[in-house]
C-alpha cells in the first residue's frame, strides 16, 4: 500500500467521484500499482494512513507525503517527468502534479524536474507549448521552485508570439501570475518585470491584476510586489522608459506615479508564496537614505515626463501634482521641490500641483514644522499663474477646493475668501471688454466651479451690466451642446434681477423659444426662484420639443418648486405626464419632491397620480433618452409613495379604487420587468385593501395563461430572498379568498399557491421552534391526493437562496416532514413525506460531502 501513498503524494487530493482522474492516476502509475487503483485507495483509506472527506482522499501527515513524493519523483527519471507535467493526461492531474512538486522546492530533485522540462526545445516551448491545456497554469506552479529558470523559459516562449495580445484566457492569466511570482523574487526581478511590461503593452484584460496593474505594482515604495530594492527598480524602469513605443511609456509613468505615492499603501498577498519554502517579504528601506534615495529618483523621473508637451506630458502632470501634498507631509519635499520648479518653468499653469499644494496648506500646516510650510508656500506662489487667460481658468474654471483656506478657518469663511478672489478678478476684467469678451468662450463650456459668481459678479461690478447679456449668450450658444455649460449665464441673470427684471424676463421668453438656451430655463428659474410665468414658458418648451426633460432634475432639489402653488404646479404634470417616457419619469420624482414633507398637497394632485398609474407602461422603454436613467431608484421610491398614498385611502375613495384597478389592469397586461419590479412593492397593499378589486384580475390571468402566471410567481413570491422568514405578497391576499379561488380552480390555483408560499412557518435556524405554514397546511389537508400540489410543495423546497453550509437548511425540513409521514390522515401525503425525507437525506449527504471536500483542498 505505500505504492498507493506515493500517488497520493505525487498528485495531492484524488477525488474518487472523477472515474477519469483515477484511471489516469492509475495509468501513470501502472509501474506500482497493478491493482485497480479506486480499491487501492479505498483499502488504503480503511487502513487509517490517509484521509477521506467526502469524495477526496489526501495523505497525511504533509512530511511524509513530501518525502514520497521526492523519493518517486526522482526514481521517475525525466522521461517520465514530462509525461507526467505535459503529457497526454488530465489537464488538472499535470497542474495537481506542479502544485506538489512545488511543495517539495528545497530538494535538488524538484530543481531537476524544472531544469529538465523547462530546457530549450523542451515540452513548453514555442506558441504550441505555451498555449496547451494547464501548460502555463503548470509554469506558475514551477515558478515557486526556479523563478530563473521558468523566466529564461517564457521569454523563449514568448519569443515565438508575434501578437502578445492574442495570448488571452487562461493561459495569459496564469502567464500573467507566474510573472507575478517571477517578479517577486529579487534575483529573477528584473526578468519578470520586463516579461509582464511586454504583455501589458498589448494588455487585453480590464481587471485591475491584469499584467498592466501587477506591473505597476512592483514599484510603490511600501508594500510594493517584490523583494527587490529602490536601486534594481528604478534601473528596470530607465530600461523601459527608453522605449520609443508610447503605451509602454505611458506605463512607465503610472509606475512612477505608484511609486511617487505615500498617503496609503496596500498590497494582495500570494505571490510572496514559494511551496514549502519561508515567503518572500516586500522590499522595505531599512535604512532613510535609501527610502530617500528611491522617491527622489521617482520623482525626478516623473518631473522628466511631466515637461513633456504632449498627452503623456499632461498625465504624468496630473499624477504628480495629485501625490504632492502627500510627498511634502511625508517629508520628502527637498525631493519635490526643485522638481516643482522644473516642471512649471516648462509646463506653465499646473493646475494638478496648485491643487495638491493648497489642500496641504489647508489641511497640514499644523502637523509639519513652519520652515516647511513657508517653502511650500513660496512654491504656491510660484505656481499661480500670471496671465490673464490662467487666471481665469484657476480662479473661475478649476479652482482647488482649499485655495486660500487654512485650518484657521471655517468652510464658511474659506468659501467667502474664495468669492472675494473670484469678485476681485471679474472687477478688475469688467473694465477691460475686450480682454473679458475673449474669455467668455472658455467659461461657457465644460465643468466650471466658480462661473455662477463671475457671471453674479460681473452684473454686480460692471459700469454696463446691460452690455454683457448679448456677449455671454453669444459665447453659451456657440459652445457645443455636448459641452455647453449655463452656470456664466445664470449667474449673470441672477445679478441683473434686482435691478434689471425686464432683462430676465425677456431672457426667459427668449429661451423658451432659442434650442441653444432652452436647457438654460430650468437653471435659471431655479437660480431666481421658481414662478407661475416660469412654468407657462417650461410648458411651451416641452411643446415644442425644445427642452430635453433631465433638465427638469434641478427642479427637485432646496423645495424651490414646493413654494408655487398647486393650480400653476398641475398644467405642467400634466404636459410632463403625457409627453414622453422620460418626462414622465422625471414628472413622477417632480410629484414626489412637490408633497415632500406636506403629503397634503397631494389632494390637489389627485387626477396626476391617477394619471402616473395609467401611464407607467404607456411608453415603451426604447423611446428614452440613452443617457438619461428614467428607472432610477428615486423615481421608483416616489411612485410607490404617491401610489400607497392613494391606496390607503381605502376602497370607499373612488380614485383609490380606480388606482387599484389600473394597477391591477397593468399587472397582467405588463412586459416590462422594470414595471413588474414597481409595481411588486405596491401589490401587499393591493391585496390587502381592495382585493375584491384586483384579484379577479389576477387570478383569472394565473388561471388563463401560464406564461403570465411565471412571470406572477415573481411579482407575488420570495422565495429567492436571503430572508429566514419568507413573506410572499400571495400571502396579504385574504385567506377564505385565497382558498376559494383554489377551490374554484382545482387544476391550476392549489398548485400554484404551493410553489409560492412558504413550506415552514420560519427558516431561521436559531429559532426555538418551526411548523408547517398554516397555508401549506390547509392545502396539503383540502388539495393533498393531487400530484401537481405535491409536485409544487417539493419545488418550493428546492428552490431557494441560502448563505453557509446547505445542509442547516435541508434539516430544517426533517421534524415537519416526518411529522406529516406519521401522522398526516391522507396516505398519498404520507407517502409523499416519506419520499422527500428520503431525498433530502440525499441531498445532506451530498452537501456534506461537498463541504468536507472544500474543507481538504483548504487543508492541503
Amino acid at each position: 500500500m505505500i505504492k498507493v501513498a506515493t500517488l497520493l503524494a505525487i498528485f495531492g487530493l484524488v477525488n474518487m467521484t472523477d472515474r477519469s482522474q483515477v484511471s489516469d492516476i492509475a495509468e501513470l502509475g501502472r509501474d506500482l500499482v497493478p491493482e485497480d487503483l479506486s480499491f487501492a485507495i479505498e483499502d488504503f483509506c480503511s487502513r487509517g494512513v490517509a484521509r477521506r472527506r467526502g469524495g477526496v482522499v489526501v495523505l497525511q501527515p504533509r512530511p511524509i507525503a513530501m518525502r514520497l513524493a521526492e523519493r518517486q519523483w526522482r526514481q521517475w527519471g525525466p522521461a517520465k517527468w514530462e509525461q507526467v507535467l505535459s503529457g497526454d493526461t488530465s489537464p488538472d492531474l499535470k497542474v495537481l502534479a506542479a502544485r506538489q512538486l512545488a511543495l517539495i522546492n528545497t530538494t535538488d530533485v524538484a530543481r531537476d524536474v524544472v531544469r529538465h522540462v523547462c530546457r530549450i526545445g523542451g515540452p513548453f516551448d514555442g506558441t504550441g507549448g505555451l498555449s496547451a491545456t494547464g501548460h502555463a497554469e503548470v509554469l506558475s506552479a514551477l515558478a515557486e521552485i526556479d523563478t530563473e529558470v521558468v523566466a529564461d523559459q517564457l521569454d523563449r516562449s514568448l519569443s515565438d508570439v508575434k501578437d502578445l495580445s492574442e495570448v488571452g484566457d487562461n493561459t495569459r492569466r496564469h502567464l500573467v501570475w507566474a510573472l507575478e511570482k517571477i517578479a517577486f523574487n529579487p534575483v529573477s526581478f528584473e526578468a519578470g518585470a520586463s516579461l509582464l511590461l511586454r504583455l501589458a503593452v498589448s494588455e487585453n484584460e480590464i481587471w485591475s491584476n491584469n499584467a498592466t496593474g501587477l506591473f505597476v505594482a512592483l514599484f510603490p515604495v511600501v508594500l510594493g510586489n517584490t523583494g527587490a530594492d529602490g536601486r534594481a527598480r528604478l534601473f528596470v524602469l530607465d530600461e523601459a522608459a527608453r522605449s520609443d513605443d508610447p503605451i509602454q511609456r505611458a506605463i512607465v509613468v503610472k509606475a512612477l506615479i505608484a511609486a511617487t505615492k505615500t498617503d496609503h499603501f496596500s498590497r494582495m498577498l500570494g505571490a510572496e508564496i514559494r511551496g514549502s519554502r519561508r515567503a518572500l517579504e516586500p522590499w522595505q528601506p531599512v535604512k532613510r537614505d535609501d527610502l530617500v534615495d528611491y522617491v527622489k529618483g521617482c520623482v525626478e523621473r516623473l518631473a522628466w515626463f511631466a515637461t513633456r508637451d504632449d498627452e503623456l506630458g499632461a498625465y504624468a502632470r496630473g499624477g504628480f501634482g495629485g501625490n504632492l501634498r502627500w510627498l511634502v507631509r511625508s517629508g520628502f519635499i527637498d525631493a519635490v521641490e526643485p522638481a516643482i520648479r522644473e516642471v512649471g518653468t516648462v509646463a506653465g499653469y499646473w493646475t494638478e500641483a496648485l491643487e495638491g499644494l493648497g489642500r496641504f496648506m489647508e489641511h497640514d500646516t499644523g502637523k509639519t514644522v513652519d520652515a516647511v510650510v513657508r517653502r511650500v508656500r513660496r512654491l504656491n506662489d510660484e505656481l499661480m499663474p500670471v496671465d490673464v487667460v490662467s487666471r481665469v481658468r484657476f480662479l473661475v474654471t478649476e479652482m482647488p477646493p482649499g485655495h486660500l483656506c487654512g485650518r484657521e478657518l471655517s468652510l464658511e469663511e474659506c468659501e467667502q475668501r474664495q468669492v472675494e478672489a473670484v469678485r476681485e478678478l471679474a472687477a478688475e476684467l469688467a473694465a477691460q471688454y475686450e480682454v473679458l469678451t475673449r474669455v467668455l468662450p472658455q467659461l461657457s463650456r465644460g465643468l466650471q466651479r466658480m462661473s455662477y459668481v463671475f457671471g453674479k459678479a460681473i452684473a454686480d461690478l460692471a459700469d454696463s451690466p446691460r452690455d454683457w447679456l448679448e456677449p455671454i449668450i453669444l459665447a453659451v450658444s456657440e459652445a457645443p451642446d455636448d459641452e455647453r455649460d449655463f452656470d456664466l449665464l445664470s449667474g449673470y441673470l441672477t445679478g441683473m434681477a434686482g435691478k434689471y427684471p425686464e432683462v430676465v424676463d425677456s431672457f426667459k421668453r427668449k429661451a423658451s423659444r432659442s434650442p441653444e438656451l432652452t436647457p438654460a430655463l430650468p437653471l435659471v428659474c431655479w437660480r431666481l426662484g421658481i414662478t407661475p410665468s416660469d412654468i407657462e414658458f417650461v410648458i411651451g418648451a416641452f411643446e415644442a420639443n425644445l427642452l430635453p426633460p433631465s433638465r427638469l432634475m434641478q427642479w427637485t432639489l432646496d423645495g424651490v418648486l414646493a413654494k408655487v402653488p398647486s393650480s400653476a404646479v398641475t398644467p405642467l404634470f400634466d404636459t410632463m405626464l403625457d409627453h414622453s417616457v422620460d418626462a414622465f419619469h422625471v414628472a413622477v420624482e417632480l410629484m414626489g419632491m412637490y408633497a415632500y414633507g406636506t403629503p397634503g398637497k397631494l389632494e390637489d394632485l389627485r387626477p396626476q397620480i391617477r394619471k402616473c398609474a395609467e401611464n407607467l407602461t404607456r411608453w415603451e422603454r426604447s423611446q428614452g433618452s440613452p443617457e438619461f436613467d428614467h428607472r432610477s431608484e428615486q423615481f421608483m421610491h416616489h411612485f410607490e409613495q404617491l401610489m400607497e398614498w392613494v391606496l390607503n385611502k381605502g376602497r370607499h375613495d373612488r380614485d383609490a379604487c380606480a388606482t387599484a384597478l389600473v394597477l391591477a389592469k397593468t399587472l397582467v397586461e405588463v412586459e416590462n420587468y422594470g414595471d413588474e419590479y414597481m409595481i411588486k412593492r405596491i401589490v401587499p397593499t393591493l391585496l390587502t385593501r381592495f382585493p375584491e378589486i384586483v384579484w379577479p384580475l389576477i387570478g383569472q390571468a394565473i388561471i388563463s395563461d401560464p406564461q403570465r402566471a411565471w412571470r406572477l410567481e415573481f411579482v407575488l413570491g420570495d422565495r429567492f430572498s436571503f430572508g429566514r422568514d419568507e413573506k410572499p405578497s400571495l400571502l396579504y391576499l385574504p385567506e377564505d379568498t385565497l382558498f376559494a379561488w383554489c377551490h374554484a380552480h382545482p387544476d391550476r390555483a392549489p398548485a400554484f399557491v404551493a410553489s409560492m408560499v412558504p413550506f415552514l412557518t420560519t427558516c431561521d435556524v436559531k429559532a426555538p421552534k418551526r411548523s408547517l405554514h398554516p397555508v401549506m397546511a390547509g392545502l396539503l389537508n383540502d388539495f393533498g391526493d393531487r400530484n401537481d400540489v405535491r409536485q409544487a410543495a417539493a419545488r418550493n423546497i428546492h428552490n431557494f437562496s441560502w448563505s453557509g453550509t446547505v445542509t442547516s437548511y435541508y434539516k430544517l425540513y426533517t421534524t415537519t416532514l416526518t411529522t406529516l409521514r406519521n401522522q398526516h390522515p391522507k396516505p398519498k401525503v404520507r407517502q409523499w413525506a416519506r419520499y422527500m425525507l428520503h431525498t433530502l437525506a440525499d441531498r445532506i449527504d451530498d452537501a456534506r460531502s461537498v463541504d468536507e471536500e472544500r474543507e481538504a483542498r483548504q487543508e492541503v
